[in-house]
């Protein structure tokens, strides 16, 4: 089928048509493709790649180039929400295609996804992350001998902060939802498991613009209970901030250590496909402070700007961060992400790697932490 398919191709091509054959995984046939730039490599790439995760970043990557009127690109995600072997790219794809719109808290309850006592107990308990100090002082970042976009491998001042132990969980991100509205993020609506008594999961699909909304409210809830000084702010963290921790700033590549182990993080190597609860691997995968999960499970937002374009960082390393890359109000650019998540490969998943997405973008595998640092 596969040979068949490819002399289909050529023919087509011969008598001066655009044609394109699908993996043998995404039932191998001929598509008259539009002539259109042909899609990056790096979205090919994830685009036929068995492994699920990749699959997820290409609908990402996919549903950007859509709407800037890639009509190839537009093709491929439909195509995905269609065809392809999971169910959860499917239920992605489908969604970045439709651009529906994010479920709302009454809607969630009306159907019975949100139970009562859930609701209720996030309206009244407050669900807060629980900060951990950060030493600061002068963090070993960065590496050399690999991606040019981590190197080089120097020291950094950094002052003291607060890091949440954890990811930011559904049910901290809910409480904030109650308090300040919103819409929630799309699974809640199709996952069942969520709210059961004794699982606490990291909070998925929402952007960096989410994440910021998130510790605003909190700086101001924190600040009026007089819990903050004047002097404290609660931010996404910096990408120096999450790698001083994620390599308890000594530059180790992994909070428990030097050496990788897929017994203590979840991701490709450990065969879990999928997020789990916080804390699932801890303390075997915390780092010295007692912070989880900082490799795997889920990659986290940072503030840091990477810059517009996906391959070239306009913000590389040394590190400077007097040269804008920390405002986070800086448009159009693409924001750091650290850690990793299920799906990422054992040599992605690190405290040094520098990973990036669209700001506005949601994704099934990414999350956030919270910080709090000095004005």
């Amino acid at each position: 089928m596969d040979t068949a398919a490819a002399r289909a191709a050529d023919l087509i091509r011969a008598l001066g048509g655009d044609a394109c054959a699908l993996p043998s995984w995404k039932t191998s046939s001929i598509l008259p493709g539009p002539r259109t730039p042909l899609l990056p490599e790096h979205i090919h790439a994830d685009l036929f790649s068995p492994d699920e995760g990749s699959r997820l970043d290409a609908a990402l990557e996919l549903a950007g180039l859509a709407d800037n009127g890639h009509e190839q690109a537009r093709y491929e995600l439909n195509d995905l929400a269609k065809r392809d072997l999971s169910a959860q790219v499917q239920d992605y794809a489908e969604r970045l295609a439709r651009r529906s719109a994010q479920p709302a808290l009454s809607m969630l309850r009306w159907k019975g996804r949100l139970p009562r006592h859930v609701f209720d107990a996030a309206a009244h308990r407050l669900f807060l992350p629980e900060f951990v100090q950060q030493p600061g002082g002068a963090a070993l970042i960065g590496a050399d001998n690999t991606d040019p976009a981590e190197a080089p491998r120097r020291r950094v001042e950094l002052p003291p902060f607060l890091l949440s132990r954890t990811p930011i969980t559904d049910r901290q991100y809910l409480t904030f939802l109650i308090a300040e509205g919103g819409p929630c993020p799309d699974h809640w609506e199709t996952r069942t498991d969520l709210w059961e008594r004794g699982t606490n999961w990291p909070v998925v699909n929402v952007s960096f613009h989410d994440a910021r909304r998130y510790c605003a409210w909190l700086d101001r809830l924190l600040h009026d209970r007089r819990i903050l000084t004047e002097t404290e702010q609660v931010m996404v963290p910096s990408e120096v901030e999450w790698e001083c921790a994620a390599g308890n700033g000594r530059g180790d590549p992994y909070p428990w250590g030097t050496r990788p182990d897929a017994t203590r993080c979840n991701i490709r190597a450990t065969g879990l496909g999928g997020p789990v609860p916080v804390g699932t691997f801890s303390p075997g995968g915390d780092n010295i402070t007692g912070c989880v999960d900082l490799i795997g499970n889920v990659w986290e937002w940072t503030r840091s700007a990477w810059g517009p374009s996906y391959r070239t960082p306009a913000h590389g390393y040394p590190y400077d961060a007097g040269d804008g890359r920390e405002n986070p109000d800086l448009p159009g650019v693409r924001r750091v992400v650290r850690g990793g998540a299920f799906y990422y490969a054992t040599d992605c998943a690190n405290s040094y790697t520098r990973n990036r997405v669209a700001a506005e973008q949601r994704h099934p595998g990414g999350g956030f932490r919270a910080a709090v640092v000095l004005r």
